[in-house]
């Protein structure tokens, strides 16, 4: 799992410098920047308006809301277990490779080397439930230019 995600976070890195997207670099980011009581989250990669890397950290008995973005996210569960919520169900990797399915409007409870995609415009609820400090790693893809439509299938 984290080897994956350090290759994630590479590739992004190397393959989407600003320029490359046509456009300039927006603003840099804090390094790190509260995001609700007990959670902090850390840029450790982006390209300005592109992909960007984050880590979130939360303190034993904190929980944040996550807005739905413009984007997909591939999150994983650095350390510790985060208890994660969202408004659709999502497919889970565990660290031997299972999957499983985290039904939509359920507290999942999702453990060290688990990993997930949360498709765009999905929000979430995130909480720490333990006694030490947990850490999920989500890598930010935006979409660009207008969504695509879904296609229907012509009937036949």
């Amino acid at each position: 799992m984290r080897r994956t995600l350090i290759i994630l976070a590479a590739v992004l890195l190397a393959v989407l410098p600003a320029p490359a997207l046509g456009r300039s670099p927006a603003p840099a980011l804090p390094r790190s920047f509260g995001i609700a009581p007990g959670v902090v989250a850390e840029l450790l990669a982006s390209t300005g308006e592109g992909p960007a890397v984050l880590r979130f950290r939360f303190a034993p008995g904190s929980a944040a809301d996550l807005t739905g973005n413009q984007g997909v996210s591939v999150a994983g569960i650095e350390s510790g277990a985060l208890v994660v919520t969202t408004t659709v169900d999502l497919a889970v990797t565990d660290a031997s490779g299972s999957a499983r399915t985290a039904p939509a409007g359920t507290a999942d409870t999702m453990q060290q080397g688990d990993y997930f995609l949360i498709p765009p415009q999905v929000p979430g609820h995130v909480e720490n439930h333990g006694t030490r400090e947990a850490a999920m790693v989500v890598a930010f893809l935006p979409i660009v230019g207008p969504a695509p439509e879904a296609s229907v299938p012509p009937n036949g």
